[in-house]
């Protein structure tokens, strides 16, 4: 089951926007054409009424998993194919020798390796969910509002069983990107976990099931 959801709340400097590189054009107008992600508010709505029914579509440690699972072992100390550490994180595992961070991809998307069963399988499983051609559920619909777009999974030339779930990179037409990472929700543990990972979350983020969220991180650049 669905506990908690990560959102990034991404705001931009009134400042015109740097060259991209190809493939994605970039826009001539002030940053605010950026897509926009919602209030806070309608967002906590549409999460709260994903998670009941994400419970009822199978998007839980019990539900069907996508296989094999990738293997984790490689890549560590290294950036593949021209990837480079994901320069605007502001919170959790970040790019290095025992961390499976965030890496930014040659062609402006956003990589994130996929963890171990069951939490990666079940990741990848929500992302096809949501974003499947085939998905007509209108919450998980409204859902993708809040998103950045899921553009598949990439391996590295050099270690294809080394499974990365590719985004859109939601910052990426801001010169200056102010940046929130919020954790959503009341619990950061699946009901799977053991007494001693919930006492270990709870004691991390204690005042999480008092109010519903946490804030992990920011950073906002001077205009």
């Amino acid at each position: 089951s669905v506990h908690g959801c990560e959102a990034a709340a991404v705001a931009a400097a009134e400042a015109e926007p740097e060259p991209e590189p190809e493939p994605r054009p970039v826009p001539t107008s002030r940053s605010r054409d950026a897509r926009p992600v919602g209030s806070a508010h309608s967002l906590t709505r549409t999460v709260s009424r994903f998670v009941g029914s994400a419970m009822e579509s199978g998007v839980s440690a019990g539900g069907q998993a996508p296989a094999p699972a990738p293997s984790l072992g490689l890549g560590l100390h290294r950036f593949p194919n021209g990837c480079t550490p994901l320069s605007h994180q502001v919170a959790g595992h970040k790019y290095g020798k025992s961390e499976l961070g965030m890496l930014q991809h040659p062609d402006g998307t956003v990589l994130k390796q996929l963890q171990p069963p069951p939490r990666g399988p079940r990741e990848m499983n929500f992302y096809n969910m949501v974003f499947g051609s085939s998905c007509h559920d209108h919450v998980f619909l409204e859902l993708r509002k809040f998103l950045p777009k899921f553009l598949g999974t990439w391996a590295p030339t050099t270690a294809p069983n080394e499974l990365y779930i590719k985004l859109e990179d939601v910052t990426r037409r801001f010169s200056k990107p102010c940046i929130m990472d919020v954790k959503i929700g009341k619990k950061s543990y699946d009901p799977d976990a053991s007494a001693e990972k919930i006492q270990q979350q709870i004691s991390k983020y204690p005042l999480m099931e008092e109010i519903g969220f946490l804030v992990l991180g920011m950073r906002e650049k001077c205009r």
